[in-house]
């Protein structure tokens, strides 16, 4: 047996195998990179457009929500491999319906609607211009509010505001004022310049409607009631009016018959007349028309362009050295508060101060003259002697109680420091000095009323009677009553009032373009009130 030699064995040498092109291999792999980073710059894409969408208020809290869902989605996700179609498309599919999401799309629209308004808001106001978007001014208030509206309904529509001060520095190129010459109490001579007053109105309402000044006014008014029901409400609204209005025309039409009226009375009296039958006309003609609220509305829409147009006009005519200054506030107006109304401008002229005067003086007139008849209705002599010498030393609003209704007690009268009269401390049917002396001058300055009143109780007075046969006046403490004891030709009379008729000879009224004012002759400053108020033109009545 042979030896086994294994070299004798024929071995077949291995196949030769090609090795793998490496250029191949990483253009694969850069292929593969390419198309994952692909899809994760998509993705990203996707995801900053989610992010990116605005919101405010309680719609960025819905939306953080739902962003929140999407990434706990998008986390549960196999997508190792990002460059797999099936990858992209899991995620896309996500996207899409977030996107879909009827939440996600009412913040969506909302928010660009909001910033886009805000952009054209502030490019016109860097032209100057005012921009009205009452849309934008619905979003501040439901963004600045605590409940989320997925349907919140807003208009995005906005226009440039009229520009008024331009407006009259047109009517002042189109017409020319009449100047005349008018010299003041104090001898000082001005110069006054206004246009005719039909014209001007006419000229104003042609400038006016040639800007967005009628949309301003329609979409102001149409605003202003959007809460209510405008039906119920113009019902309601047409009620009143009929009511207050027939009570008006029937007290206009007693003044006017009354032949105690004055010239200014009846004058008053026809103007509230006319006033009256057009306010039951209008009340009429809402209740009358099916469709009450577009009535209601479209009357009041006329009456804001009419009280715009008069406002225009009569801030050309008396205004005339201000005119720069009130176009500034009436854009500052239509800026801050949407309203078409010129607010007051305090004027250069001479007249503005003398008006400004003359109410001071009415106000004061007024204010003594609720002060007394406040005081007249209290039937506490004690509490009515404190509050008089409050009046006296000059006090108003320090009498009266803390809602304004009435007077303070009498303990909080004499914390101010008013104190008592020894004349309340005098026996029943005392002789008052003082007050014989005050009712003396009070029949001189109000003959007519006193000796009318006297008449009354003792009949015909002697011929030569005057201030002098009135001998005294006492004043009883328990029943609030008056004596006056009169010397009428050797006869002597004891004469009794109350305090509501010795109150009312002590008044003197004077009136003015049908204005009635009383003044309480036992007023410190009654005697300057009367001069100040005969300066002013009243008539004593």
């Amino acid at each position: 047996m042979g030896i086994y030699n294994p070299y004798n064995e024929v071995v077949q040498p291995a196949k030769f195998v090609a090795p793998m092109d490496l250029n191949l291999l990483l253009k694969g792999t850069q292929y593969k990179q390419q198309k994952s980073d692909q899809h994760l710059a998509e993705i990203q894409n996707s995801i900053n457009n989610v992010l990116a969408i605005p919101a405010y208020g309680k719609d960025k809290e819905v939306l953080n929500k739902k962003i929140q869902e999407l990434q706990q989605a998008m986390g549960s996700l196999d997508i190792t491999d990002l460059e797999s179609p099936n990858s992209k498309q899991q995620v896309n599919s996500l996207i899409n319906q977030f996107s879909q999401d009827k939440d996600v799309q009412a913040v969506a629209q909302r928010g660009h609607s909001y910033e886009n308004m805000l952009g054209e808001k502030q490019e016109a106001e860097k032209k100057g211009n005012r921009y009205i978007n009452y849309g934008l001014d619905d979003l501040n208030e439901y963004y600045s509010g605590d409940n989320y509206i997925r349907d919140y309904k807003f208009s995005n529509n906005g226009y440039l505001g009229a520009d008024v001060g331009k407006i009259m520095e047109n009517i002042k190129k189109t017409m020319t004022p009449t100047k005349t010459t008018k010299t003041l109490p104090n001898g000082e001579v001005i110069t006054e310049e206004k246009y005719d007053t039909d014209a001007l109105l006419e000229n104003t309402k042609l400038q006016l409607q040639n800007s967005n000044w009628e949309r301003e006014i329609k979409d102001r008014t149409q605003r202003k009631y959007k809460n209510e029901n405008i039906d119920d409400y113009a019902l309601q609204h047409a009620s009143e009016l009929e009511s207050i209005a027939s009570q008006n025309l029937s007290n206009a039409y007693f003044i006017y018959g009354d032949p105690s009226s004055t010239k200014e009375q009846r004058e008053k009296a026809v103007a509230d007349i006319y006033k009256s039958q057009k306010d039951l006309a209008t009340a009429n003609s809402i209740k009358n028309n099916p469709y009450h609220g577009q009535a209601f509305l479209l009357g009041e829409i006329d009456n804001e362009k009419n009280k715009s147009i008069n406002q225009v006009a009569e801030a050309l005519n008396y205004h005339q050295e201000s005119l720069p200054k009130l176009g500034e506030a009436y854009k500052m107006a239509e800026e801050h508060k949407h309203d078409f109304a010129i607010k007051a401008v305090e004027h250069k002229y001479r007249m503005g101060e003398i008006k400004a005067r003359e109410d001071a003086a009415i106000n004061k007139i007024q204010e003594l003259q609720r002060l007394k008849s406040l005081a007249g209705n209290i039937s506490d002599p004690l509490s009515r002697k404190l509050i008089e010498m409050g009046i006296k030393k000059g006090l108003t609003s320090e009498l009266l109680n803390e809602e304004g209704t009435g007077f303070k007690t009498n303990a909080e009268l004499v914390a101010l420091g008013l104190e008592p009269d020894e004349q309340e401390n005098k026996p029943k049917g005392e002789i008052v000095r003082q007050s014989t002396e005050s009712f003396r001058e009070i029949y001189n300055t109000n003959k007519d009323i006193v000796e009318k009143a006297i008449k009354d109780k003792a009949g015909a007075l002697g011929f030569n009677f005057d201030a002098d046969d009135i001998e005294e006046l006492t004043w009883d403490k328990e029943t609030n009553r008056y004596t006056v004891k009169v010397d009428d030709a050797g006869t002597t009379q004891d004469i009794s009032f109350t305090q509501d008729e010795i109150d009312n000879m002590s008044t003197v009224k004077y009136s003015k373009n049908g204005e009635v004012i009383s003044i309480p002759l036992t007023d410190p400053d009654a005697k300057a009130a009367i001069e100040e108020a005969e300066k002013l033109g009243y008539k004593k009545q």
